[in-house]
C-alpha cells in the first residue's frame, strides 16, 4: 500500500515553494538597490525622532520637515565628501606628473620609526630603500606593490560611484520619513512574522541597535574625519584628502585615528616651524581624542558597542560594496547580532521557565 501525503500538506509546500520562488525574483530583481534601501531605512530610523520632535514644536507638516532634513543632510554629509573626493583625485593628478617627470621623491624616515614595536624596524628600512632609489624599490616589490594599488584604486574610483549612492540613498530615507506611518506599519509585520508575539520587541532592539551605531560610531567618526581633514587642509598638508578618507576608515572600523594623527605628526615638525608644529600638533591630538568623549554622551551608560562586530561589519563592507558598505555594513552586522542575541536570550529564559513549570506541577 503506498503512501498518500495529505492534500493540505501538498498545498502548503506549493505555497512555500512560489513564496520563496517571488522572493528570491524580487531579491535579484532589488539587487542592485539593496544597499541603497538599506542606507535609506538606517538614515529615516535615525532622523526620524528629530523630525518628530520639529513636527511638534512647531506644527509644520511631517513631509515639509522631512523635505528640510534632506536638505540639510546633503549639505552636511555630501559637500564635505565631494571637496574630500575632489582632492584625493587632484592628488592622484600629481601624484602621477611627479612620477612621470621623476620628480617623485621620498623623505628620510624619522628615526623614531625604529622604536616602533613589531614593525618599526623593517618599516624603517624599507622606506630608506624607497628613499635611496625610489624607481629601483618599485621594481623589487612589484608585484605587491601593484596588487594594493590596483585595489586602492578601485576602490578610489569607486568614490564617485559611492558619493551617487549616498545621494539616492538620503533622497529615499526623505521619502520614507515623510510616510513614516506605513512604512512603520509593514515592517512590524514582518517582525511579527519572524518573531510572532516578540516582534514588536525585536522591532524595538533593531531600531534602538540602528540609532546607536549610525550616531555613536558612524557619526562620531564622520565628524572627527572632518575635522580632521579640515586642520590638515589648513596646515597645507600633502594628501589632506587621502588622509581623511583614512581617518573616516579607521574611525568607523573602531581603530581609531592614531595611524593619522602620526603621519600629520611626522610631516609636521620637519616642515614646519615651531609654533604652526605646535599648534597642528594639539589640534589633532584633541580631535583625535573627541571620540572618548561623545561616545559616552551619544551611546549612554550601560549600552555596551560590540567593537568586532562593528569593525568585521565596516571592513568587510568596504571590501564588498565600497564607500557605501563602510557605513552600511556596519549597521547591518550589528543588527543581526542584536537581534539574535536577544532572540536566543529570550528563547533560554523561555525554556528555562517552561523546566521551573514542570518541576513545580510534578512536586
Amino acid at each position: 500500500m503506498s503512501y498518500k501525503p495529505p492534500k493540505d500538506f501538498i498545498e502548503q509546500g506549493v505555497r512555500l515553494t512560489i513564496l520563496l520562488l517571488l522572493l528570491y525574483w524580487c531579491l535579484y530583481i532589488l539587487g542592485p538597490f539593496i544597499l541603497l534601501i538599506l542606507w535609506a531605512i538606517i538614515i529615516a530610523v535615525t532622523l526620524y525622532p528629530v523630525l518628530r520632535r520639529i513636527v511638534d514644536r512647531f506644527g509644520w507638516n511631517q513631509k515639509f520637515v522631512s523635505v528640510l532634513l534632506v536638505l540639510a543632510l546633503l549639505a552636511v554629509f555630501v559637500v564635505p565628501i565631494s571637496l574630500v573626493a575632489q582632492s584625493v583625485i587632484s592628488e592622484i593628478d600629481h601624484f602621477w606628473i611627479f612620477k612621470s617627470s621623476g620628480q617623485l621623491e621620498i623623505p628620510m624616515p624619522p628615526d623614531t620609526i625604529q622604536e616602533w614595536p613589531l614593525i618599526g624596524e623593517e618599516l624603517y628600512f624599507l622606506w630608506i630603500e624607497a628613499h635611496e632609489d625610489l624607481t629601483a624599490f618599485v621594481k623589487h616589490y612589484k608585484t605587491p606593490i601593484g596588487q594594493a594599488g590596483a585595489w586602492v584604486g578601485q576602490k578610489l574610483a569607486g568614490l564617485g560611484l559611492g558619493l551617487l549612492q549616498i545621494i539616492v540613498s538620503i533622497i529615499i530615507g526623505g521619502i520614507l520619513m515623510a510616510n513614516n506611518s506605513t512604512a512603520e506599519n509593514n515592517i512590524s509585520r514582518i517582525f511579527d512574522l519572524l518573531f510572532e508575539d516578540k516582534g514588536k520587541h525585536m522591532l524595538n532592539v533593531a531600531v534602538s541597535t540602528i540609532r546607536n551605531v549610525a550616531k555613536g560610531i558612524l557619526g562620531i567618526a564622520f565628524f572627527q574625519a572632518m575635522l580632521m581633514g579640515i586642520g590638515m587642509y589648513l596646515a597645507g598638508m600633502p594628501g589632506a584628502g587621502l588622509l581623511t578618507l583614512l581617518a573616516l576608515f579607521c574611525g568607523i572600523i573602531q581603530i581609531g585615528t592614531a595611524p593619522v594623527t602620526i603621519i600629520v605628526l611626522l610631516w609636521a615638525w620637519p616642515n614646519m616651524s615651531g609654533f604652526p608644529a605646535t599648534v597642528i600638533t594639539v589640534y589633532m591630538i584633541v580631535v583625535g581624542l573627541i571620540d572618548n568623549f561623545l561616545k559616552p554622551l551619544v551611546l549612554g551608560k550601560g549600552k555596551e558597542m560590540p567593537m568586532i562586530v562593528v569593525f568585521l561589519g565596516a571592513l568587510g563592507g568596504f571590501i564588498a560594496y565600497g564607500l557605501i558598505g563602510l557605513f552600511v555594513g556596519a549597521v547591518v552586522l550589528v543588527i543581526a547580532w542584536q537581534v539574535i542575541r536577544v532572540w536566543i536570550e529570550e528563547k533560554v529564559e523561555e525554556q528555562h521557565d517552561n523546566a521551573l513549570e514542570l518541576e513545580s506541577k510534578e512536586d
